[in-house]
């Protein structure tokens, strides 16, 4: 069985489809009792739950060989809500998963997660905390890390960046 968490979020509802289209058993944890059942009425195995949750990633892991994580704080997360999700309860997911037994994980990390400079540092720190404990569990569990880059619609909602819809300025980044 796979389990993929965040389920229902920009990736994960994407993972979902195509794994439902492939016919592959799996395990969706999400939060929203709604979502959960949304996802059951298409024939998918929805678990409440959140992954900050030692007692919910203990569920969500029961028969599980595969994990594909796509759970993340959202864009409008403090400072401390990623340390917790983004950095201490995927850190737990991982060794939990590794002690289970689980044969596969896939982490989906952002773009510059393992640089140690710039203002961005400690806001993809937690990441690269994650990163730096799968690879830990080197050999007993192989794994995936996709470092995944932000389209230019998810860059307008930086500071830096700005919207141009709304000010009509925009700043261009790298050389072409």
């Amino acid at each position: 069985m796979i389990l993929v968490t965040g389920a229902t979020g920009n990736v994960g509802h994407r993972v979902v489809d195509e794994l439902a289209r492939a016919g592959r058993p799996m395990r969706a944890l999400v939060r929203d009792p709604a979502a959960a059942a949304a996802l059951e009425a298409r024939g998918v195995n929805a678990l409440v739950g959140d992954v900050t949750r030692s007692s919910d990633r203990d569920a969500a892991l029961v028969d599980v060989g595969r994990v594909i994580a796509c759970h993340r704080a959202g864009r409008s997360a403090s400072l401390s809500e990623r340390r917790d999700i983004d950095g201490a309860a995927t850190t737990a997911l991982i060794e939990e998963a590794a002690e289970r037994g689980v044969q596969q994980f896939v982490l989906l990390s952002h773009l510059g997660a393992e640089r140690s400079d710039g203002l961005a540092r400690q806001w993809l720190d937690p990441l690269h905390q994650c990163e730096l404990a799968l690879l830990q569990q080197q050999p007993t569990m192989s794994h995936t890390i996709l470092r995944l880059a932000p389209l230019m619609t998810e860059l307008l909602h930086w500071p830096a960046v700005g919207n141009p819809g709304r000010n009509g300025n925009c700043l261009l980044l790298g050389d072409g």
